[in-house]
């Protein structure tokens, strides 16, 4: 399992910004713009159920299911199903004076028999650090815009 860690620190209240982020999180085409967004299986108050189905290189069926769940200082993305089982990511905000530092943490595991710390780092390069790092910019931006 690899472990990786983006953060940023925002300068508005520690409320503020968990609730954009979780705001951000359910609405999945902000948090996942690369692909279609996955279908909500179950929406309770703290907990978001999802599953994707899709075909990779148009011609390799593949789905995965995972879990959000909101708890009041962290949002935690478990992968249920799926080549990346095992797998969470991890959001969690800590007030710092006049800002608050969000970070994200990704414990990426990858289910394939042959070389499974390859494709994660393959996973964490290309997708993972990418995907990570514009979030946290445009959530940033989208409170400074408020500001």
């Amino acid at each position: 399992m690899i472990r990786v860690q983006h953060s940023v620190s925002i300068g508005r209240a520690m409320k503020e910004v968990f609730e954009a982020s979780k705001e951000r999180v359910r609405c999945l085409e902000k948090v996942l713009p690369h692909s279609p967004p996955p279908r909500v299986i179950k929406d309770e108050e703290n907990i978001l159920h999802l599953e994707r189905r899709a075909m990779f290189f148009g011609f390799i069926p593949y789905r995965w299911g995972s879990k959000i769940t909101f708890s009041d200082k962290e949002i935690i993305l478990e992968h249920t199903s799926g080549l990346l089982y095992g797998s969470r990511t991890m959001w969690s905000f800590k007030e710092e004076g006049e800002e608050t530092r969000v970070t994200i943490t990704h414990y990426i595991r990858v289910n394939v028999p042959l070389c499974p710390d390859l494709f994660a780092r393959i996973v964490q390069r290309f997708i993972i650090n990418k995907l990570v790092h514009k979030n946290l910019l445009s959530l940033k931006d989208e409170l400074d815009e408020k500001a």
